[in-house]
């Protein structure tokens, strides 16, 4: 069942604080799931839950299927609006923990923010198995083994330079205009290297049965 308490502390994405949340109204609804591999249709109950976050004002929706009340993240369900942030499963524990101390500094600190970006490179550089102690030799060898393209490539070497800039002395001041497309390149290379081959193999696993046929064509 939803959860009934007007106030919960959570995290909010719009903001960045573990702040009080409180619950503005709440919206039954039935959501579609499909059965793998066959594909029959069923339905289930699920609740909608509109929140503000007491820090700054803002609205988050959650959404959470009644019978899966268990395996909710919060008691508020699964956060739909705005879109999460954190990394899911398929990247490593490291990884992803670092990731989630820098959304805490994100709109507070854009100075820690990209030193923690950088942080991540070197997180991945080690989980590959190419971190040799230098930042750039390593992304390198992350290029030249093919674990990224080129383009995020590049992507990877301005956040190493904005982090450099960071982390030693310099006259130049790191703000927001760094910050944000700091963190979608980081996404995009956390996506590239760890969430989008999780999801083929895990769609192959369910659909093996495609195999043969789409080998033949």
């Amino acid at each position: 069942m939803a959860n009934n308490e007007k106030t919960i502390v959570l995290f909010c994405p719009h903001c960045c604080n573990t702040s009080v949340q409180t619950k503005l109204n709440e919206q039954a609804f039935q959501e579609k799931f499909y059965t793998v591999p066959s594909g029959e249709e069923s339905e289930m109950d699920g609740t909608y839950i509109v929140s503000r976050c007491e820090t700054c004002s803002r609205i988050l929706v959650y959404s959470g299927v009644l019978e899966f009340e268990d395996s909710w993240e919060t008691k508020y369900g699964d956060l739909v609006y705005p879109q999460p942030s954190s990394f899911s499963d398929s990247v490593p524990k490291r990884i992803r923990s670092v990731y989630q101390e820098a959304l805490r500094v994100k709109n507070h600190s854009p100075l820690a923010f990209v030193i923690l970006a950088r942080r991540i490179l070197e997180e991945i550089c080690s989980d590959k198995g190419v971190y040799k102690g230098n930042l750039a030799d390593s992304l390198d060898q992350l290029a030249a083994q093919d674990i990224i393209p080129k383009t995020l490539a590049e992507a990877s070497s301005l956040i190493r330079l904005v982090g450099n800039v960071g982390a030693h002395r310099s006259d130049t001041r790191i703000n927001a205009l760094h910050v944000f497309p700091i963190d979608d390149f980081l996404k995009a290379i956390v996506e590239y290297v760890y969430v989008a081959p999780a999801k083929i193999a895990e769609f192959k696993r369910r659909f093996k049965d495609f195999d043969g046929s789409v080998a033949a064509g």
